[in-house]
């Protein structure tokens, strides 16, 4: 059939079809070009899944963001922690059933758009990404970073430099932050956030004033490590939200360190009693701590100087210490000769049993005081203190730092710790 040219509304037909032909090509061409492009460009896939293996101890598991890159499985927390009803496993969202469902959706959604900023700016720069450069990318401040598993992998990075006993701390301390919340973003570093996370310490755990301060002091050392690290521009605790409180410090008096002294001479205790009693006034003549008593030497000894780096600090400042021996304490490393190993001054029980057996001798010299093991280095402070007056002194043969650690004892005077040791001959 031929088309009549010369009808207008031919002409009419004819161009409505041209039309469509080359819209349908240039929507064909354009779709090809789109499949291209994202072929070109395709990202990894972001997986958000319910973490199925690792719960809290209230049930509550983690939401977290899976990525692929090169065959290696990243993982990373979302912060997110809800029970498995909450938990909506076809549309990968929190329930309603939640009441902060929608605040906790929202903080999926941020941590999804973070990790995809991060893998388009791959793109658009030709970097094949690793596992490593993921997630260092993802720490760094300009994408937020998870302080949680910054803080965990710091205080491994510090073992040597740190005590087994004070990274045990730093691990407790980290554990609170987890059980308070499961991810904490480097922006939600906030006065707000330290505000809330003293109230849970105080009201939930029911930490004391001191414990507190002790446990926003380490944290805010970790958060000075990442701004070493450059992963943060400030400190967001510009100072610690909890005071120290005054410690309280329990010691001996004069006649209650002279009543176990007659009671360790009479040599009527047990046998674990009387070593556990030698330990303590030895501790009580020279203001050792136990990690220290534990570990000195006969090779520390030089003429009648006890020579030594305290454990505690060792990594910190590694002063030495130098602790004039008295009489006593010198028969008291004489008495141990016979349960002596390893050329150890003392060979000390398990620590649990020397606080328990402790106690016990005092309840034997009818001290009605809770007496630990320290209240032997409380003791050497406070006698010392009280005879000499010799603040300077003090802090030297306690290996403090810093004056003002040693200024709970008392205030100052002289300066010759040699003769200031002669005046604890009087035992």
């Amino acid at each position: 059939m031929e088309v009549n040219t010369s009808d207008p509304q031919n002409h009419k037909a004819l161009d409505i079809k041209e039309k469509e032909k080359f819209e349908s090509e240039a929507s064909f061409i354009k779709n090809i070009n789109r499949r291209k492009i994202v072929a070109k460009s395709k990202l990894p896939n972001l997986i958000v899944t319910y973490d199925s293996e690792r719960a809290m101890n209230d049930g509550r598991k983690q939401v977290v963001i899976v990525v692929y890159i090169a065959r290696v499985r990243v993982r990373f927390q979302t912060g997110v922690l809800v029970h498995p009803n909450d938990w909506d496993s076809d549309k990968l969202l929190v329930r309603k059933s939640h009441k902060e469902y929608s605040n906790l959706n929202l903080i999926i959604r941020d941590q999804l758009a973070k990790l995809t900023d991060i893998l388009v700016n791959y793109k658009l720069q030709g970097i094949n990404p690793t596992p490593e450069r993921i997630r260092d990318d993802y720490e760094k401040p300009e994408y937020a970073f998870d302080f949680i598993e910054f803080m965990e992998k710091a205080i491994l990075e510090r073992k040597g430099e740190i005590t087994a006993s004070t990274m045990r701390q730093h691990q407790a301390i980290l554990s609170k932050l987890k059980e308070y919340k499961g991810r904490i973003l480097s922006t939600q570093l906030t006065e707000e956030f330290f505000i809330g996370y003293n109230r849970y310490l105080k009201t939930t755990l029911k930490n004391d004033q001191n414990t507190r301060h002790g446990n926003f002091k380490t944290i805010r050392s970790y958060i000075n490590i990442a701004i070493r690290k450059k992963l943060l521009d400030k400190n967001p605790m510009d100072k610690n939200p909890v005071k120290r409180g005054a410690a309280d410090r329990v010691f001996l008096t004069d006649d209650e360190l002279k009543a176990m002294v007659e009671l360790y001479r009479k040599n009527t205790l047990s046998v674990s009693r009387q070593r556990v009693l030698r330990y303590f006034l030895f501790s009580c003549f020279t203001g050792l701590r136990i990690s220290d008593l534990r570990r000195i030497k006969l090779d520390d000894i030089i003429g009648d100087i006890l020579v030594l780096i305290p454990y505690k600090t060792k990594n910190v400042t590694g002063k030495t210490v130098k602790i004039p021996l008295t009489t006593i304490a010198k028969q008291l490393i004489e008495d141990e000769g016979p349960y002596r190993v390893d050329g150890r001054i003392f060979n000390c029980i398990a620590e649990q049993n020397m606080r328990e057996y402790i106690k016990l001798v005092a309840k034997d010299c009818k001290i009605p005081k809770a007496i630990s093991f320290h209240s032997a280095r409380h003791t050497f402070a406070t006698v010392f203190l009280r005879k000499t007056n010799d603040l300077a002194a003090l802090q030297k043969l306690l290996g403090h730092s810093n004056i003002r650690e040693t200024m709970v004892y008392a205030h100052t005077l002289t300066d010759d710790i040699q003769e200031a040791m002669k005046m604890m001959e009087g035992y």
